[in-house]
Parts: structure tokens; sequence; C-alpha cells
């Protein structure tokens, strides 16, 4: 997988992180950190690799893999001893002065019939309920 260490991509209110790495049978596994400068008015306690960023995988010929629509179906997004869970859309979410949240999923939570091959992931920071897009910029995965 060559990727570099660490890209970012920042809307008014949040960044996103991220980081590719594998789990222990070697599928890919995206680690993406959601951080805000003003906690206060903008907590990121509810963000979601699910719901706050969209996936566009491009295979080796340039063409589109087709995503799960409902991969939090399949797993969490929650990193393992990480933050406790909140209902998605509830009051703590806009409450509680969250600065940064941790998530981690496996890509193949997103693409199930994922073959191996080289790859290109596309990720768009997408908060919902806010006009905000931020691209980073194009991740190769060998897998």
């Amino acid at each position: 997988m060559t990727v570099p260490p660490r890209i970012a991509a920042d809307t008014p209110h949040m960044t996103l992180a991220v980081e590719m790495s594998t789990n222990d049978a070697g599928v890919p596994m995206i680690y993406e950190r959601f951080s805000t400068l003003d906690a206060w008015h903008h907590s990121v306690l509810c963000a979601s690799a699910f719901f706050d960023v969209k996936y566009v995988l491009r295979d080796s010929a340039g063409k589109i893999v087709p995503v799960d629509n409902q991969p939090w179906k399949r797993a969490s997004d929650f990193e393992p001893g990480g933050a406790v869970r909140v209902p998605v859309g509830s009051s703590l979410c806009k409450r509680s002065a969250v600065p940064i949240v941790n998530r981690a999923v496996l890509l193949t939570y997103f693409y199930p019939n994922l073959k191996h091959g080289s790859y290109t992931l596309f990720l768009t920071l997408a908060p919902r309920n806010t006009p905000y897009r931020a691209k980073l910029p194009p991740i190769t995965i060998r897998w």
C-alpha cells in the first residue's frame, strides 16, 4: 500500500486526517481522525466514518468499484477501546465539547467483494447537515 503517512482535509469547522494500515489478516484499514478547533460550538463526538465521509474506489483500469450503501450494518466504525457509543443525532452530539474522535473501518466494510489488486481510493470529507466538502489526496492501495 502506498500512501503518505497522514493526509488531511479541512472544512470550516472540521478536519479529517487519514492514515492507512492493515488488520491482522492484511485487509486494508482506514484510520480516520475527526477534529475541530472549536469544540464548544462544533463538537465532533458523533462524527462518523460512515456518514461524514464519501468514498470512491477505482480499480487499476479506472473503473469505479460499487460501494455498499449501508456499511454500518456490517460493523462499527468505533476503534476498539475507543469512545463511548453515542446515538447519531443525539443532543449529546451538540452539547459535548469533544475536539477529537478516532474512527477505524476496514475497506471491505464499504467494498465487501473486493478482490486483491491495485486501487485508488478517493475520500471526501462531507459533514452531515453542512454544505461543506473537502477532498483528500488520492490513496493508492495494493492489496
